[in-house]
């Protein structure tokens, strides 16, 4: 008797195959080994963690399997794997290490760093050519430091009378996301004239970031001014004109 098509799904390891008749009763055993199959999937062993800031590298670095159908480790896989986002343009992982190779089918990414909105949750996506790709779990990060101020222009600006629209200070890390939590979150921001008289409240502590100024106004002459908001520490600075 001679079989033309058997073939064995499971994990890698030893089996019996067990070949018999009904009458006579006759059987005969032959012990095989079961090797992994061709490449299929991919498969995150130990999943990506952010938890840092902004443009950091990623606190834990993910670990990618290559797998055959059965989900078998294909430990001759040397296949380039890429990370991505998943289904964000304005999140990105340009900054730090992008892909990894497989080594006996194990990719070991380093350096991989985030970047995107503070807070939110975002997945990785993992694809090496036409092999099914695989997502990570939810991961978000936190702001980055500190970087610079940003001012809404104040408008409605007459002599001697409070802006009809007052000026808004954001505290801004490096990638423009705003400074929410933490010691800088909350320090004073205070705003001056370079010429003219600047009355009003003028020292406003920023709220998770954001400093509101309620009652500006300058007196002085028909003509163009500047206001400078600044913080002490971190030094930083913003003009508008």
């Amino acid at each position: 008797a001679t079989f033309t098509n058997l073939k064995l799904d499971g994990t890698v390891g030893a089996y019996k195959l067990t070949f018999s008749t009904a009458s006579p009763a006759l059987t005969v055993d032959q012990n095989v080994t079961l090797t992994f199959g061709v490449a299929h999937h991919l498969t995150i062993t130990r999943q990506p963690v952010g938890g840092g800031k902004v443009g950091d590298t990623l606190t834990t670095q993910p670990w990618v399997e290559v797998r055959d159908l059965d989900g078998n480790l294909v430990t001759d896989n040397t296949d380039t794997i890429t990370v991505g986002v998943l289904s964000d343009t304005a999140a990105n992982v340009a900054e730090g290490s992008t892909t990894a190779t497989a080594v006996a089918g194990v990719a070991t990414f380093n350096g991989v760093k985030f970047v995107g909105t503070p807070g939110s949750n975002y997945k990785l996506s993992f694809t090496s050519g036409a092999l099914t790709n695989t997502l990570s779990n939810n991961f978000s990060v936190t702001h980055a430091a500190a970087d610079h101020l940003v001012v809404s222009a104040p408008a409605g600006i007459r002599a001697g009378i409070a802006f009809t629209t007052q000026p808004v200070v954001t505290l801004k890390d490096r990638y423009g996301y705003t400074v929410t939590s933490g010691a800088d979150s909350s320090i004073n921001v205070t705003a001056v004239s370079d010429s003219g008289t600047l009355g009003g409240t003028k020292v406003v502590a920023l709220s998770s970031g954001v400093a509101t100024f309620t009652n500006l106004k300058l007196d002085g002459t028909v003509g163009a001014y500047k206001l400078t908001f600044s913080t002490a520490s971190p030094a930083l600075t913003v003009d508008q004109n």
